[in-house]
């Protein structure tokens, strides 16, 4: 939320201009970010903003920041890596592996992972694979009702891996296809995962004397 002191509010917002810089216009306004412990401590936040809407078609474009203080001595902004670019129209992102670090050999899931709509282009189905130490599970297509631009999407595979012994494996989730079509940004299309594989076996010795 916005943050406050003495009942005087601070404001970051964003601006663009078209023209060079003659003119500009407000697009957006940031909530702050502050941990409300006894040091007052700064959070770092991480935004990403689709500006296809102002930005597409245009011969200039240039953005900005303005900071107020409302007219008082608030808190400041601070604003670091900024990167604008042009996304290509399919890029699927793989993100993020949820499949356990130990298990045993009994017991192997299905991985689960999740993915991110970094292209222009609406997703709204993926085909995504998966090996383990480089022999091939599961293809599955996962479709959604919608995922735009910098939204995420978890994937749970239904085919779990069987047959695996004891020791280390090395799980690799892909991406193959965003809309039916082969994605443009195949640099990120791949995460990696190492697990360990245990097999318990019990055995008792039990004799009864009379």
């Amino acid at each position: 939320g916005k943050l406050q002191y003495s009942n005087y509010e601070e404001s970051l917002k964003i601006i663009y201009s078209t023209n060079g810089g003659s003119t500009w216009v407000a697009y957006d306004t940031l909530d702050g970010a502050m941990s409300m412990s006894s040091s007052d401590s700064p959070i770092w936040r991480h935004m990403e903003i689709d500006l296809s809407a102002i930005a597409a078609n245009q011969n200039s474009f240039v953005l900005g920041f303005v900071y107020s203080d409302g007219g008082s001595w608030l808190y400041g902004a601070a604003i670091d890596n900024i990167f604008m670019h042009e996304p290509q129209p399919r890029d699927i992102e793989m993100t993020h592996i949820d499949f356990p670090k130990y298990m045993l050999t009994s017991s192997i899931p299905a991985p689960k992972v999740v993915i991110k709509n970094e292209g222009s282009d609406t997703l709204y189905n993926a085909l995504l694979s998966y090996n383990i130490d480089g022999n091939f599970i599961s293809a599955q297509n996962f479709s959604t009702a919608g995922t735009p631009i910098f939204q995420f999407l978890n994937c749970n595979f239904s085919q779990a891996a069987t047959g695996l012994n004891s020791g280390l494996h090395h799980l690799v989730c892909y991406v193959n296809l965003f809309n039916g079509s082969s994605d443009n940004n195949q640099l990120n299309d791949t995460l990696k995962f190492e697990t360990k594989l245990y097999q318990y076996s019990y055995h008792c010795n039990h004799h009864d004397s009379k």
